[in-house]
C-alpha cells in the first residue's frame, strides 16, 4: 500500500459585531472574569473580551453555551430584528431569557462559510 503524507492549511475568516454592554461589563469586571478564563490586557480590557468571545464562538459553535461567557444572544445580520438564533442547553432544552448572559450580544456577519484551503506534500511516496 502506497502513503503519501500532506501538511493541509485552512485559513477560515468569521466577522461578528459584538455589542457589550459597559454598564454590566466594567473594566473591574472583566479584570474578575479574566483571573478565571482568558487574560486580558489592562489597557484593552474590553477589546480583549470581546476578541475571547469571538474565539470562543468559532472554536464552540454558534448554538452552545460558551465557556466563560454563558449562552449569549446571536442573530445572523441577515435575520428579522428581535429574531434570535435558537439555543439549547443540555438535554436540548431550548435557552430560555433568563438564560442568556446580560448585556451581550453578537450579530454575526459571517460563519463558518469561507475557506482557503493549501496542501503540501512533506513526505515522498513510500510504500509499506
Amino acid at each position: 500500500m502506497a502513503l503519501r503524507k500532506y501538511k493541509v492549511e485552512v485559513t477560515r475568516i468569521d466577522e461578528y459585531e459584538i455589542e457589550i454592554d459597559d454598564a454590566i461589563y466594567t473594566n473591574e469586571v472583566i479584570e474578575q472574569w479574566s483571573e478565571s478564563f482568558f487574560e486580558t490586557d489592562e489597557d484593552c480590557r474590553q477589546e480583549d473580551f470581546a476578541k475571547h468571545l469571538a474565539k470562543g464562538l468559532t472554536r464552540g459553535g454558534i448554538k452552545d453555551g460558551l465557556e466563560g461567557f454563558g449562552f449569549v444572544k446571536q442573530k445572523f445580520h441577515k435575520m428579522p430584528v428581535g429574531e434570535l438564533l435558537t439555543q439549547y442547553s443540555s438535554g436540548l432544552k431550548k435557552v430560555t431569557e433568563e438564560e442568556y448572559s446580560p448585556g451581550l450580544f453578537v450579530n454575526i456577519i459571517c460563519h463558518d462559510d469561507d475557506y482557503e484551503t493549501e496542501v503540501f506534500t512533506i513526505e515522498p511516496l513510500t510504500s509499506k
